[in-house]
């Protein structure tokens, strides 16, 4: 079964080796990556290609070939990624503006360093506004760097293994040790210290606060294939546990057994697992419907595949045996990629499917939504479109199957002070009429045309102008910053940006009632 799991074990190897149907009612887009090749697709919820590109090599030296990873920003924007020299070993990180094709920022690293990018990279290396970005590196032989680039004034902030702040927060400083960037927010930079050469698949967990430049470790995250709630800080993972019980024949498993589903409650401060299956081990474990539920990917002992939907109290809702190499959750239920061979007997085509789970998870799990015209080509899904909002009804409390890890034993009265704050997106009222899956008309006066940006905000940069009476369709949205209101909106071609509902008393988005 090749997951996502199992890509970054490949990934990890290959790079060791060198040294010298629709979610919300206006639907979701995602970004589509094809290692091999190096080519990013944008596909909608329609099964539609709206964009799709080969990420550029860095020029300047004898690139050693696509990355395995890319991270896509939250606004589906900005794409950076980690080329490498043959000749030289010099990894250099590359900041692509996808609307431009221009790529804004290179940052070149020590010969023969081991970039986080290059094993995990997500949308949560990027700031919330997308104005930033964080990563890191080591080296073998003792050493490393976190680092947080300004993608619009190219300010560096660095933390380093020396650093007296690493050291009082306990951080290894090495040898064999690489930090791995798993999240930053709200000026807080969570990172994994990851063995190297291992075959693990995390490590103990740090926290950086950039503003007051303090470090200590957390239990937030610890493994490398998480996945974060936005709007809460939750953290899903699959993990071993040695506390509940576990397969009589552990080498049944390609890897080491994850025999538990934990989740990390960042207001109790802890973690704990929430479910557990003896004879399976779990690969993926991501937020789906809006946060309500969870869907798992796993195998049991005697290698046969599964997709599971939970609820959070440990409730098992359905289960389909499809074999699926990457999930990811959107409003009302999940995407997933599969090989077409997993659920026709056809040929290895990598497609994409949908499903509703509000309704529970059917028997042949997923509506599909497009297949990739290259064979045999691995593709990994990095990117989805459907962010999570608060919804009127709390979810459900976890189930706790073992007693929470803290930092520390006192920690167990009190979550630590570090502890990360995350604050959900802001919900603003709209005007009657507009909403997500609506149709609008650009409203503008005296020759005036609406800014379509990159992103919720006037550091974005701007993608065009619209003019008065250009239709549009909202997809995504409303979001506050700077003072204004802003949605996402797509174009009769395809383009889709951020504008703004109104501004100096002019409401620049009308609805359209009819026609």
């Amino acid at each position: 079964m090749r997951t996502r799991f199992g890509m970054l074990l490949l990934v990890m190897t290959v790079l060791l080796a060198a040294l010298p149907a629709s979610a919300q009612a206006g639907g979701w887009s995602v970004w589509l990556y094809a290692p091999e090749s190096g080519r990013l697709t944008q596909v909608n919820d329609a099964g539609t290609v709206t964009r799709e590109f080969v990420i550029p090599l860095d020029t300047t030296h004898d690139a050693a070939g696509y990355p395995g990873t890319v991270a896509v920003s939250h606004n589906g924007e900005v794409v950076a990624y980690v080329t490498r020299s043959i000749s030289t070993d010099i990894p250099v990180v590359n900041v692509l503006d996808v609307s431009t094709q221009d790529i804004i920022r290179v940052f070149e690293m020590p010969a023969g360093t081991r970039v986080s990018l290059e094993f995990a990279a997500s949308p949560l290396n990027f700031s919330e506004s997308d104005s930033q970005i964080a990563f890191s590196h080591g080296v073998e032989a003792g050493g490393w760097q976190v680092i947080v680039l300004d993608l619009f004034t190219s300010d560096v902030f660095v933390l380093n293994g020396s650093d007296p702040a690493a050291i009082a927060g306990g951080v290894p400083a090495g040898p064999f040790i690489v930090p791995i960037v798993q999240s930053y927010r709200g000026a807080m930079v969570h990172f994994v210290m990851l063995p190297i050469p291992s075959d693990a698949f995390g490590g103990p967990s740090y926290l950086w606060d950039t503003t007051t430049n303090l470090v200590g470790p957390t239990v937030t995250y610890g493994y490398l294939n998480t996945d974060t709630l936005l709007m809460t800080g939750e953290v899903l993972m699959p993990r071993d546990d040695t506390r509940l019980a576990s397969s009589a024949s552990p080498d049944a498993f390609p890897f080491i057994q994850f025999n538990t589903v934990t989740v990390y409650d960042p207001l109790l401060g802890g973690r704990f697992p929430f479910y557990t299956e003896a004879e399976a081990s779990f690969y993926q474990a991501v937020f789906v419907q809006n946060g309500e539920r969870v869907a798992v990917v796993g195998e049991r002992s005697d290698a046969t595949p599964f997709v599971q939907l939970l609820e959070r109290d440990g409730t098992l809702l359905g289960e389909t045996g499809v074999s699926v190499e990457d999930i990811q959750g959107v409003f009302d239920g999940f995407i997933f990629l599969t090989r077409e061979s997993a659920l026709t007997g056809g040929e290895g085509i990598t497609a994409l499917y949908y499903t509703e789970t509000r309704g529970g998870l059917p028997a042949v799990a997923g509506v599909p939504v497009w297949t990739n015209p290259t064979p045999d080509e691995f593709v990994t899904l990095i990117w989805n479109s459907d962010n999570f909002m608060p919804g009127p009804v709390a979810p459900l409390a976890w189930a706790r199957l073992a007693e929470p890890e803290f930092v520390g034993a006192a920690a167990a009265v009190a979550p630590p002070a570090a502890a990360p704050t995350f604050v959900p997106p802001t919900v603003v009222a709209a005007p009657a009429g507009l909403a997500v899956g609506a149709d609008a008309i650009v409203n503008t006066t005296e020759g005036d045309s609406l800014r379509l940006r990159t992103g919720a905000g006037r550091s974005f940069s701007v993608i065009m102008e619209l003019a008065n009476d250009t239709r549009v369709t909202i997809i995504e949205g409303p979001r506050a910053a700077d003072g204004l209101v802003w949605w996402r909106v797509r174009l009769a071609d395809g383009t889709t940006g951020w504008c703004v509902e109104s501004v100096d008393g002019i409401q620049t988005l009308l609805p359209v009632t009819a026609g």
